[in-house]
C-alpha cells in the first residue's frame, strides 16, 4: 500500500513543505530538539519520501534512511540527488533496523510509530543501536478524537472534505489499510504522554516534548478549510528521549 501511495504521498497537504517558511520552521524545530551538527550519524526510520532525511542532510549530518517500500525510497533518493546532497537509503524494517549496537547518534522518524505492530520492541532496538548519549527524536501526533470538541471538529472537517476535497488527498485510503486498532497499538496516533512513557519503559530518559506550535500555526494558514479546522496545538509534537552515557 505504501508503494502504491508513494506517487501521490507528497501531494497530500502536510506531507511535504508548503512553502519556504514552512521549511525553515521545520528546520528550527529539528535544531532545537535533535541538535544536529556536521558528521552526526542520523538514522531516519520509516523514511518514506525523505522529508526528515533531506533536512538533516542539509544540516551536514551523515544520514541513513530505511523503509520497507522501495518506491518510497526511490523518491527519497531522487530528492537527495536533486538537492546535490548525500544520504544512504536502503530497505529495512523500522521495528528491527539491521545495524550494530552504537551505530547512530540520532534516530528520527515522522508519523511512523502508529504503523508499528510492536512499538516497544522497536524502542528497545532503537536503544540498542544508539551510541551512549544518543537521542531518539520521533515526530508523532494524536489524530483520534478524544474530547467532545475534537469529535465535533472531526465531523465538521469530514463534511467539508466531502463538499470540497483536498487536492491530492485520498479520503478512502485508511479504509483499505491493513492496520487497525486490533493489530496496531497506536493506530490513530497517541498523546505525547503515552509515547514518552513507552520510551522510558524501553530505557530512555525523556528530555522534553515540543508541541510544534509554530509549525502547526503556519500550516493552519495554508491548509484547506477542512484540514484547517483540525489544526490545534498538541495534535503533532516531538518527544526527545536520550540513551544515557
Amino acid at each position: 500500500m505504501w508503494n502504491d501511495r508513494s506517487g501521490a504521498y507528497d501531494g497530500d497537504f502536510g506531507h511535504d513543505f508548503c512553502d519556504d517558511i514552512h521549511r525553515v520552521l521545520w528546520r528550527k524545530a529539528l535544531e532545537r530538539n535533535a541538535e544536529p551538527r556536521t558528521g552526526l550519524r542520523v538514522l531516519d526510520v520509516g523514511c518514506g519520501t525523505g522529508f526528515l532525511s533531506l533536512l538533516f542532510a542539509e544540516m551536514g549530518c551523515a544520514v541513513t534512511g530505511i523503509d520497507l517500500a522501495p518506491d518510497m525510497l526511490a523518491r527519497a533518493r531522487a530528492k537527495i540527488d536533486a538537492a546535490g546532497l548525500k544520504a544512504d537509503f536502503r530497505e529495512g524494517d523500522a521495528e528491527n533496523p539491521p545495524f550494530d549496537p552504537g551505530t547512530f547518534d540520532r534516530i528520527v522518524c515522522r508519523h511512523v510509530v502508529w504503523t508499528l505492530p510492536d512499538p516497544e520492541a522497536a524502542f528497545r532496538n532503537w536503544h540498542r543501536i544508539l551510541a551512549p548519549g544518543g537521542r531518539v527524536v520521533p515526530v508523532e501526533g494524536s489524530w483520534t478524537p478524544r474530547t467532545r470538541g475534537d469529535r465535533l471538529r472531526a465531523w465538521i472537517a469530514g463534511a467539508l472534505e466531502r463538499l470540497a476535497p483536498t487536492p491530492g488527498h485520498d479520503p478512502h485510503w485508511q479504509a483499505l489499510y491493513p492496520g487497525n486498532p486490533s493489530n496496531l497499538p497506536y493506530f490513530g496516533g497517541m498523546p505525547p504522554e503515552t509515547l514518552a512513557a513507552a520510551l522510558e519503559h524501553a530505557g530512555f530518559s525523556i528530555r522534553g516534548v515540543d508541541d510544534l506550535n509554530a509549525v502547526i500555526a503556519h500550516e493552519r494558514t495554508r491548509a484547506p478549510l477542512g484540514r484547517k479546522i483540525l489544526y490545534r496545538p498538541g495534535r503533532r509534537y516531538i518527544v526527545v528521549a536520550q540513551k544515557e552515557e
